[in-house]
């Protein structure tokens, strides 16, 4: 399977280090009408592709997958990104994300 990217992506794409970062870019981008992503726990695990320590454990899923992702597409891709878990009674059964392009854009030092 080959990928391709569009000129206007693809600079973004090579200044990510993380694959899960890449990969929420792209979940991400699929919603950019919207500015909300609202996936299943499951949806989000499959979309990662997370390791079976992930799948079982929201915690080290929020640790190892989510926050290093955001982090990263918030300081190199200029997003401002903002996440919550949803619970269903005691457990995590989905996640929602909300995003936009930063207004001010990156300041040049």
């Amino acid at each position: 399977m080959r990928f391709t990217f569009t000129p206007e992506v693809a600079p973004e794409l090579l200044a990510l280090r993380s694959i899960y970062a890449w990969r929420l870019f792209e979940c991400l981008q699929s919603w950019k009408d919207k500015g909300r992503w609202t996936p299943t726990l499951d949806e989000f695990r499959t979309a990662m592709d997370a390791p079976e320590s992930c799948r079982e454990d929201f915690f080290n899923l929020r640790a190892r997958i989510i926050q290093p992702a955001v982090n990263e597409l918030r300081t190199k891709d200029n997003l401002l990104i903002d996440w919550q878990p949803v619970k269903s009674g005691q457990r995590y059964v989905g996640l929602v994300f909300t995003f936009r392009p930063d207004p001010q854009g990156r300041l040049a030092i």
